[in-house]
């Protein structure tokens, strides 16, 4: 077996629910990740996203949610919620602002297929905080 099938073999399995209101980065992530073998369910703003996850009888290994979303949830109230539901649950946050007060890991967009990888093995792995964005002392939302 090679390095690549036994990285397969343990992707397979894990599924991940994304929640992104942007169609085409989330058309893009959703092909990235079913590339590398991840079961990824899509929604387009929070609240389908928990109603997914409330439908979905199997595990969900993580969420990676856009932080600004329409709709009742953002992505900080998502996390909160689905946390709760589900507190197994891996979470990582993407956004193309900075959260100087964010818990929760977070992946600055724009981003390349290898930090969006890297970002989900490491959050998986249980390597918690990972965090790309450089906070700024004006700018933050309390933590999910």
């Amino acid at each position: 077996m090679t390095k690549t099938d036994r990285q397969m073999d343990e992707k397979n399995g894990v599924t991940i629910l994304i929640a992104e209101d942007d169609a085409s980065i989330r058309g893009f992530v959703r092909s990235l990740l079913e590339l590398e073998g991840y079961c990824v369910l899509a929604s387009n703003d929070g609240d389908a996203a928990l109603d997914q996850s409330r439908q979905c009888s199997g595990q969900i290994h993580l969420l990676l949610s856009d932080v600004r979303m329409p709709g009742s949830l953002d992505g900080f109230a998502l996390a909160h919620e689905i946390r709760r539901e589900r507190p197994g649950i891996r979470i990582l946050l993407m956004s193309g602002e900075d959260w100087a007060t964010c818990q929760l890991p977070l992946l600055a967009k724009p981003f390349t297929a290898a930090k969006l990888y890297g970002a989900i093995q490491a959050v998986l792995g249980g390597r918690e905080p990972y965090s790309e964005v450089q906070p700024k002392p004006d700018q933050g939302r309390p933590s999910a």
